[in-house]
């Protein structure tokens, strides 16, 4: 009998060190600079650092753009009912009926995303305007990455289309233009 106590002694106090240890790892963690692959970018393109000023207005820029975007947007009720109607329409077999709610969706997905690209191309915009507050700081960058490469970085402090590992182009230079 006390076999089983002391096992059940012995997985709770493991448990509890682990909690603590993951606990007290999460708080000394050192938070992560929402700005290292932009200054690591510029250093390898050959541009100038960012200035304190720089960082403060994208730092503001990034927050606010992140602030605004924590909750998708909810659906009005026109779309909730179109889901319902959809969800109904197949189970009760109904192709037409189907389509007909699948495109009121559709309609909003589409109105969502063009939203989302608008705003992602607003802070992008913002951006390029701070990296040519100080001298131009993006000519470099889309040299070394190429447009596409240069404008993946800059959304990526939104957390947009990602800026991967070796660079946007894996570390290749860009194509001339």
């Amino acid at each position: 009998m006390n076999r089983p106590k002391s096992s059940l002694i012995t997985t709770l106090l493991l448990t509890a060190l682990a909690v603590f240890s993951v606990t007290s790892w999460a708080q000394t963690r050192i938070p992560r600079d929402p700005l290292a692959h932009l200054k690591n970018a510029l250093q390898e393109a050959g541009a100038p650092a960012l200035t304190s000023a720089q960082e403060t207005a994208l730092d503001a820029l990034i927050t606010a753009f992140r602030s605004a975007h924590q909750t998708p947007p909810t659906p009005g009720t026109a779309v909730q009912s179109a889901r319902a109607a959809y969800d109904n329409a197949i189970l009760n077999q109904d192709n037409a009926s189907a389509a007909a709610q699948a495109a009121i969706i559709a309609n909003d997905q589409a109105a969502n995303s063009l939203q989302r690209q608008t705003e992602f191309a607003n802070f992008g915009i913002e951006v390029i305007k701070v990296l040519k507050s100080s001298g131009d700081q993006v000519t470099p960058l889309v040299t070394r990455f190429g447009t596409g490469g240069a404008v993946r970085l800059v959304l990526s402090l939104a957390g947009g289309p990602g800026f991967g590992r070796g660079g946007p182009d894996h570390g290749e230079p860009a194509a001339p233009e």
